[in-house]
Parts: structure tokens; C-alpha cells; sequence
């Protein structure tokens, strides 16, 4: 979303939002000359709201909403959606007062138009009006943009944000991405929404999973935990989005479910109380009697029973990421992920050439083996190549997992 600030020293009205890589900002309008402090400043506080209850229709689309029916989410969803049509004309004519009284929209959007028509209206500046009405009309365009899958130009900073459904359109570009670049292009944080991110992410974790517990000879559900053996990582969700695609979820399922009920608890609801207190009710009963986890309980147990060490949680815009410990568990060692060309430090590759080196130090011709590498058809996932063995400072070795 857009945030609007009055630069008091140039008295000029800006506009700033996320690019997923830093801030931009854009002058907007020139504020009249002897204008309070006060009213400014209420001007940008009450942009800053539309564009929030605005960018807050991409996030929560109606789409992604369980019903449809008369007076249900979806409804009031997509009653916000189409206040956009009005938007622009509650800037120039909002409701003012008359005899005492008031016109108050339920709808968000409608209602903080008409807060900004009135703190226009208090103004009394045309040419300010007028700039302003272009900004928002960009801002609107620019969710619109957004909803078509497109984050280019004013529509990037949804890259910054968090929504309950992935665009189809995105899905594809960030498994592509990620196809070609396990490690993740700087594409991923500056072009592709972080739901479609994590669902790629997903399905690509799945596929390193499956392979990598071909050779470690463990359930492929199991990867990432053992990963977190060798540096501590937020595992649980990774691991959650494995058990629920083992079941048949697919990875939009598995991932947008958890995006969505994580959405609702940070709006102060809990999605399903009832299972939420089968599974406290269930978590002593799987615990040791010592407490501590144990890696065939499902993921949400061992977070009951208490983490070795406490890892970060995972957010949507983070989760692509996680996909990378599949690999470590196969018998590598750390792996970073940004930037894209760090390896590990103390990792030996059978050819000779060390995981540490420059690009530029390596011979003509040489490339790094992948530890595993998958590729997607119609029809699933398989294996497209397996490295020769790989020795690795733990002592792990793809042929038996031994540990040094």
C-alpha cells in the first residue's frame, strides 16, 4: 500500500510504497501556501487509509471467500470491490455535513473516499484536488493491475504484501524462476507475489524432498526437519506443507490454507477452534515423557511438545526459501540463498573445484553438480539429475547418510 507524508520543508504532499528491494516515492502535489500544519497532514493520514482499505480488496479478494451468500464475507468483499467505481467521485463530491447530520458509508473504501473528499473539501485548493485525484486514480489502477497478475511500474509493492489467493498467472512465472535458478533470482523479491511464491516454492520443495529422500533413505516428509539438525531453520510449516501434499493436497492447497488461516489470526479470529483444541488436547498424549519431539510426529505435534531450538516463523514472503534445506539434508552443508551465486564455505565437490570459489577463479567449462535437481510435466514431477558423490565437511555422503 501506498503511505502519503507532507515533506514540510519542499511543503509537498508525497506518496511511498514497497518495491520488495526498498522504498520509492513520488511527488504528488504542492500544497497550497498558509495551509495549517494539522490539515495536511489529516489530507495524507486519510489517503494513506484509502489506499490501505483499497490494496485490502487484492488481499482479500472475493474470490478466495467461502460463500457468496447475502450478507456473508463474500458478499461484503466484493461490495468493497466495486466501491472502486466511486472512489474517484466521492474525492470531488463527498458527503458533507447538512443540518447536523451526516452520510457515513459501511463500505471501507466508499467511506474513506468520502474522508478524503472532506479533507480536500477543508482545503479549498482545485489544483490540489485535481493532483490528487490523478495520484489515486493511479493507485486504483495499479491494484487493478495488481489483481491481473501484472507488478510492474506503481503495481511492484504487492510484492510487500500478503494474499489469500495466488494468481495463476504469478504461480507460473516463479516456478520458472525458480526451475531455472534454485537459489532464487532477485526476480522473486522484486516481480512475483510472495503467495505465488511460496505455491512454487512448494511444489519445488516436494520434488527436492521426493528425490533427496530417495537417497537419504528417510521419508521425504522428514527432510527439512533433518535439515534444521544442521542449522537451525524455520521447519515447521515447511514440513506442515510436506505432511498435507503426502495426503494429496496439492501445493496450492497445502500453502494457501495455511496463508489464509494465518490471515485470520492476525485479525484476531481463529479459524477452527474446535480442531484447535482436539490438537492441544492430542499433544500431551504425543509428547515423550521427557517432552521433547520426535521426528514421526506430525509437525504440529513437535511444536506442541517443545523445539530443540526456537527458529523464526515463516512468512509468505519468505517461504520460497525454505525449499533450499531438501538439499541440505542430502548431504550438504549450509546453504545461503541470497545472494544467489553464495555456496558453502567448507563444501568439496568430487571434480575438485570447492563450493567457495568465485565464479571468475573456475576453469572454462566447469560447473558446480547440483546435489538434486527436478523438472515438471503435465503429469508430476521426476528426477532429471543426480550428482556423482558428494563429500561434505559433516561427513555426509549420498550413498548411506553416515554421519562423520
Amino acid at each position: 500500500m501506498a503511505r502519503y507524508a507532507v515533506d514540510h520543508r519542499r511543503n509537498v504532499l508525497i506518496a511511498s510504497w514497497n518495491t520488495g528491494s526498498g522504498d520509492t516515492a513520488v511527488d504528488v502535489a504542492d500544497m497550497p501556501a498558509g495551509i495549517s500544519s494539522h490539515d495536511a497532514l489529516n489530507l495524507a493520514r486519510t489517503l494513506t487509509q484509502l489506499s490501505d482499505a483499497c490494496w485490502r480488496c487484492y488481499t482479500h479478494p472475493a474470490s478466495a471467500a467461502g460463500s457468496h451468500e447475502p450478507n456473508s464475507e463474500g458478499e461484503r468483499r466484493q461490495e468493497e470491490r466495486d466501491a472502486f467505481t466511486s472512489v474517484l467521485t466521492a474525492l470531488t463530491n463527498p458527503n458533507l455535513p447538512t443540518d447536523g447530520h451526516m452520510i457515513q458509508s459501511y463500505i471501507r473504501v466508499e467511506e474513506a473516499a468520502h474522508q478524503v473528499g472532506r479533507a480536500l473539501h477543508a482545503l479549498n485548493a482545485a489544483e490540489l484536488t485535481t493532483r490528487v485525484t490523478i495520484d489515486v486514480g493511479a493507485e486504483l489502477a495499479a491494484i487493478e493491475q495488481a489483481e491481473l497478475g501484472n507488478l510492474s511500474e506503481r503495481a511492484r509493492q504487492a510484492v510487500a504484501l500478503t494474499r489469500e489467493d495466488a494468481s495463476p498467472v504469478q504461480v507460473a512465472q516463479a516456478s520458472s524462476l525458480l526451475h531455472d535458478n534454485p537459489f532464487g533470482p532477485e526476480a522473486l523479491f522484486t516481480e512475483i507475489d510472495p503467495a505465488a511464491a511460496a505455491v512454487a516454492a512448494a511444489h519445488w520443495l516436494d520434488a527436492a524432498a521426493t528425490i533427496t529422500a530417495e537417497y537419504a533413505r528417510f521419508p521425504a516428509t522428514q527432510v527439512v526437519v533433518e535439515a534444521d539438525n544442521i542449522e537451525a531453520l524455520p521447519h515447521e510449516a515447511p514440513t506442515l506443507i510436506l505432511e498435507r501434499m503426502a495426503d494429496g493436497a496439492t501445493p496450492r492447497q497445502a500453502v494457501m490454507s495455511l496463508i489464509r488461516d494465518a490471515l485470520r489470526v492476525a485479525e484476531g479470529e481463529i479459524p477452527d477452534i474446535t480442531a484447535l483444541q482436539q490438537r492441544i488436547a492430542a499433544a500431551p498424549s504425543s509428547c515423550s515423557t521427557s517432552g521433547a519431539r520426535t521426528s514421526a510426529s506430525p509437525a504440529w505435534t513437535r511444536s506442541a511438545c517443545g523445539s530443540r531450538r526456537w527458529t523464526p516463523p515463516v512468512l509468505p514472503s519468505t517461504f520460497w526459501r525454505i525449499y533450499l534445506a531438501a538439499f541440505v539434508a542430502a548431504g550438504c552443508c549450509t546453504l545461503k540463498t541470497r545472494p544467489s551465486s553464495t555456496r558453502p564455505k567448507t563444501s568439496t565437490m568430487r571434480n575438485g573445484i570447492s563450493a567457495a570459489q568465485p565464479r571468475s577463479s573456475r576453469k572454462s567449462g566447469q560447473k558446480l553438480p547440483l546435489i538434486a535437481s527436478a523438472s515438471c510435466s503435465a503429469t508430476g514431477c521426476h528426477r532429471a539429475r543426480v550428482p556423482p558423490r558428494l563429500q561434505c565437511n559433516g561427513g555426509f555422503r549420498h550413498s548411506g547418510i553416515a554421519r562423520g
